[in-house]
């Protein structure tokens, strides 16, 4: 069995009904094993984020727990083992990166806000590098609200309140047609994407009111049309005192629609397809969930329809698709008929109260099969104090992620209030089917199987490529062998083949952090394959997915000026006791650097270099002067935020640095850059270790002009220790081209949650304890036996909300909600 290849059971048909004792049509059967095969042989994956918060200031962590299942089995184990996570700012820049290692499906990670980061709404986005063979809508991403307690100006930058609306239609079976009554769902958003209410009437030419309409919720509705031939229709709607017109979709003289009429009282599906001057004669209606046909309905003497018991639907999403006599899809229709209610798979015991700084035992049982002994459930827990934290009433979680919003493209509002269980919520359930559609994949894509080319392979582990050179030739690959040593405390020294065109791979390899790599590359020569230097080794770069605007969710919901008072205050009190105490572990006091004139010949001649063509840059910035030099991953990042006008975006090693100044004042065009004088690509700086970089000069405005118009967006310049140019890829002039030595940043190691332990502690300790996330645990492992988890609260009062969410062994979402109070 191969990574590319799985074949899974096929799940005998659950309902097969027959209006009609005819044999099937030719074609019918091919499609079923078009689509089974398509599931099984191109699975998906679905990942999802476990935050600690859904809100935070300025210099405080972001804690997260990845999940991932298979997107159309989740008791499958995904292919993929590795995560990558990115915080996104609002300029679509990828700020921070970590890629996360799986275990057990889970991997846990942390990113730091950093005190000078600009309030707004941010994005975390979180995918496999399988999950890039497809639409990237189904990646995981979600807004997050950053406050800035800093900053006069913290509030969140949206824009300002507007009356402008769109509203979109969608008909039952994908068109109007005429004289056929159609249900047509609709969806009424603002600006800035949330639903709004409306209500309003349908009118034809005539002025005629022939349907009205009015939201149920989140700005969806829905209302029936029996469009006529020729006629067209539009909507006319009020909101906030304005009105609004809005044309409805053409008429169509002929076609087909798939009709389903259900409510939350009854105990059938009514089924059907209607044609208008076509024919039904060959044709069926499909219905499957995740490739497993459950339905199969021919038509009859009467048409197409049938009256369905709602328990032989599957629960979750349903997909109805009709084929027509040549098995071309011609109507589909996405339906819940059984909303997924995930079992109590977990019991939480807690006490209701407790004192300041006293110990909280949190007694978990999982609600597992008796007889499977390896059964698990994988969580992670998180307590926030809700006199701090609002928890969304209706907002997402794993269970509503993976079991509906994950399949559905598009921003959903309030995903918990399907799951409330309601005649309201169901309904509204029906009309988000509707207008928010199914499209994990397309029948084009199933029934040209045969086309499918994948790009990105499923990613298990660190893999390092590149290629190996002719020296003298250096665009054509030779045979031969490349050496790799990972410089880490457990050295190891790998070997790789290459192909006939010079092309190699490591794989399966696993470190963490910033990790020194050694390679050299031979090349074959003689019968003998008689190993030489004469080559030039060059890696291939990571590429990461591209930020699509379109894709990004939508701004994150304001919270009301109260709740945004609360938060900074509260990171304000925090910060006035770290302060006053100086004991936060993570604050790295630098000794101070005196910065003095130097007149001396000889101190100004250590600046002087070969090839400066300049008397004295705009800003300039010494590497001995900073600590964390001889461990940066690259000369970028001791730039970052150190010198006025640069600003440095992206994420090891694919950063980009704008300047600004009088000729480039948005700083949109790139600088210059130069490397002991000599213009180089940006790719050969980020190649730069920090501790061989003597210091990095800045050219701004009228100093840029000795270098012409090139250097409109500044100058970047950069002097090694020795003086040699780097040739990139880790190269300089004097070292051999056959061998690179680079700094990988490696899987993720998220630091542990400080939780301090008061019964090792010193009670009357004066320093206050006040922790807007009280307690954060990302790998709590519950068997049979079950799990204790204990800590401590700190000197806030109030009520303190639990979320415990996670998979157990089967893939099976749990989200568990506690409480206590501390008096």
């Amino acid at each position: 069995m191969t990574a590319m290849k799985r074949i899974l059971s096929i799940v005998s048909l659950s309902s097969l009904i027959s209006l009609a004792l005819t044999l099937a049509p030719a074609g019918q059967e091919e499609v079923i094993e078009k689509l089974e095969a398509y599931v099984n042989n191109f699975p998906q994956e679905k990942v999802y984020l476990h935050l600690d918060k859904p809100y935070y200031t300025t210099g405080q962590d972001i804690w997260f727990k990845a999940y991932l299942v298979d997107a159309f089995d989740p008791s499958i184990a995904p292919l993929s083992k590795v995560v990558e996570v990115e915080l996104i700012d609002t300029s679509l820049k990828v700020l921070e990166r970590r890629k996360i290692k799986l275990n057990q499906q889970g991997g846990a990670g942390h990113f730091v806000l950093p005190d000078s980061l600009a309030a707004g709404d941010y994005t975390l986005r979180a995918y496999t590098n399988w999950n890039r063979n497809f639409d990237e809508a189904f990646f995981f991403s979600k807004t997050i609200q950053v406050f800035n307690g800093r900053n006069e100006q913290s509030q969140i930058p949206h824009d300002p309140p507007s009356t402008e609306i769109s509203l979109s239609f969608f008909p039952e079976g994908g068109e109007f047609i005429e004289s056929v009554p159609t249900i047509v769902g609709f969806k009424a958003l603002n600006k800035m994407g949330f639903g709004v209410d409306i209500q309003g009437d349908i009118i034809n030419v005539q002025g005629k009111v022939v349907a009205t309409m009015k939201t149920f919720r989140n700005g969806m509705g829905k209302f029936i049309l029996t469009p006529q031939r020729g006629a067209s229709y539009t909507a006319v709607i009020s909101h906030e005192n304005s009105v609004f017109r809005f044309p409805l979709p053409e008429v169509k003289t002929s076609g087909y629609a798939i009709k389903a009429t259900h409510t939350h009282e009854s105990e059938k599906v009514i089924l059907g397809v209607y044609a208008r001057n076509r024919l039904l004669n060959g044709g069926f209606l499909l219905g499957h969930q995740n490739g497993k046909e459950f339905l199969r309905v021919l038509p009859g003497s009467k048409g197409l329809s049938a009256s369905i018991s709602k328990t032989d639907f599957p629960q979750g999403i349903c997909h109805l698709t009709y084929f027509d006599g040549n098995s071309i899809p011609r109507s589909e229709r996405i339906l819940i008929v059984n909303l997924p209610q995930s079992q109590d798979q977990l019991s939480l015991e807690v006490d209701e109260t407790y004192a300041v700084r006293e110990k909280v035992t949190l007694n978990l049982q999982a609600i597992l099969p008796p007889t499977d002994t390896s059964a698990f459930q994988n969580l992670s827990i998180s307590i926030t104090p809700r006199d701090q934290i609002r928890l969304p009433e209706y907002g997402q979680n794993i269970k509503n992620f993976l079991l509906l919003s994950s399949d559905l493209k598009g921003y959903i509002e309030d995903p918990d209030f399907y799951f409330s269980g309601t005649p309201q919520a169901y309904e509204l359930l029906e009309v988000l089917m509707l207008t928010q559609g199914w499209r994990r994949f397309s029948w084009e894509e199933v029934l040209h199987e045969e086309n499918q080319i994948f790009d990105h392979l499923p990613e298990r582990s660190i893999t390092i490529g590149g290629q190996l050179s002719n020296n003298a030739r250096q665009q054509k690959g030779v045979s031969g062998k490349v050496f790799l040593s990972v410089m880490n405390e457990e050295f190891s020294f790998l070997e790789s083949t290459t192909n006939d065109y010079g092309q190699f791979l490591f794989e399966d390899l696993e470190f963490y952090d910033s990790t020194e790599l050694l390679l050299e590359g031979k090349k074959m020569v003689g019968k003998n394959g008689k190993l030489k230097n004469d080559a030039v080794l060059s890696l291939t770069p990571d590429l990461y997915h591209p930020v699509d605007p379109n894709l990004l969710p939508k701004p994150a919901a304001i919270l009301s000026f109260t709740e945004t008072d609360k938060a900074l205050r509260q990171q304000e009190k925090i910060s006035q006791i770290d302060r006053a105490f100086k004991l936060d572990d993570d604050v790295v006091v630098l000794e101070e650097v005196e910065v003095e004139a130097v007149t001396s010949a000889k101190r100004i001649s250590e600046f002087k270099k070969y090839g400066m063509l300049y008397a004295a840059p705009s800003n300039r910035l010494v590497m001995d002067s900073i600590q964390s030099a001889i461990t940066g991953l690259s000369v970028f990042d001791m730039i970052q935020s150190r010198i006025p006008g640069v600003r440095v975006s992206g994420v090891f090693p694919n950063q980009q640095v704008s300047i600004r100044n009088a000729f480039n004042l948005g700083g949109s065009i790139p600088p210059l850059y130069l490397l002991n004088g000599t213009p180089v690509d940006q790719g050969v700086i980020a190649t730069l270790a920090p501790s061989d970089v003597a210091f990095v000069d800045i050219l701004k405005g009228p100093r840029t002009v000795i270098y012409g118009p090139q250097a409109s967006g500044g100058v970047f310049a950069v002097y090694t220790r020795t003086g040699n140019a780097d040739l990139g890829n880790g190269q300089n002039d004097t070292s051999p081209k056959n061998t690179l030595s680079i700094k990988h940043p490696g899987f993720s190691v998220a630091r542990e949650f400080y939780s301090p332990d008061y019964e090792v502690m010193d009670l009357g300790a004066t320093r206050p304890d006040i922790r807007s996330t009280l307690f954060w645990k990302p790998e709590v492992l519950v068997k049979h036996e079950g799990a204790r988890v204990n800590f401590f609260t700190s000197d806030q009062k109030g009520v303190f909300d639990i979320v415990i969410e996670g998979i157990n062994a089967y893939g099976e979402p749990i989200h568990q909600r506690g409480e206590f109070q501390v008096k």
